[in-house]
């Protein structure tokens, strides 16, 4: 449902071992390549697992440092994503059934008409 992969799971755990970390380190730690890391660090952080800001280097510029959640706000976060995805694939099969209802009393409506059938399976 939220869409972590094994490669996000490992990222979340080795910051989580370490507490902060960037990118490029947490590539080097698990010898993965750092797009692929930034991709699982970005979802991470778009679901609310992960903080993201930003260090400013003394050279100049800025690297994204990215640090867990804690798990309680974690918990709160997934919980409220769920609901919403529960409350969304319920609004879902309701539409499913009401079209299904309509389409059965059109074929109702046409049981004179051979031409007319419908069939559902399940």
């Amino acid at each position: 449902m939220f869409g972590i992969s094994e490669t996000g799971l490992k990222v979340c755990l080795c910051l989580m071992e370490d507490g902060e970390s960037t990118a490029a380190d947490i590539a080097d730690r698990l010898g993965i390549d750092r797009s692929t890391v930034g991709r699982q660090l970005n979802h991470l952080t778009d679901i609310g697992v992960l903080d993201k800001r930003q260090r400013l280097l003394k050279e100049g510029g800025y690297v994204h440092v990215y640090s867990p959640v804690p798990v309680e706000e974690v918990r709160r976060r997934l919980t409220v994503g769920l609901l919403a995805w529960t409350d969304e694939a319920l609004d879902i099969v309701e539409h499913v059934n009401r079209e299904k209802l309509d389409a059965l009393a059109r074929a109702d409506g046409d049981a004179g008409d051979e031409q007319a059938s419908i069939y559902w399976d399940g």
